[in-house]
């Protein structure tokens, strides 16, 4: 996943601790759900399944980002068990991209 190379490649230039360390934590959480979509062909099981893996501190907020954590969570399992293809990889990016702004408001507003 085009994805995870990107963090991983960015994560090895960044100066902010804390940037770092949600990037770290977001290399996991995307290969966590690479892995899960093995063992979950069912989509909606599989949303289940991503859906509490640490989004949040805790997964205390992590119910707040759900309407741009689904569309991700689906794209991911799509490219997934469907052939990892280049479109596919495309329409995970902007599923990502939707939630990090998301999840990046609700925890900016945190501080």
């Amino acid at each position: 996943m085009h994805l995870i190379e990107e963090l991983e490649s960015l994560l090895a230039n960044e100066e902010s601790m804390f940037r770092a360390q949600l990037m770290r934590e977001d290399v996991a959480r995307l290969k966590t759900l690479v892995d899960l979509a093995g063992h979950h062909a069912d989509r909606e099981a599989y949303v289940k399944a991503g859906t509490y893996i640490g989004w949040t501190n805790g997964d205390i907020r992590t119910h707040e980002l759900l309407e741009e954590l689904v569309p991700l969570l689906q794209a991911v399992h799509a490219y997934a068990l469907g052939g990892r293809t280049p479109e596919l990889d495309i329409a995970v990016r902007d599923a990502w991209d939707a939630f990090h702004i998301a999840r990046m408001r609700k925890l900016i507003h945190c501080l």
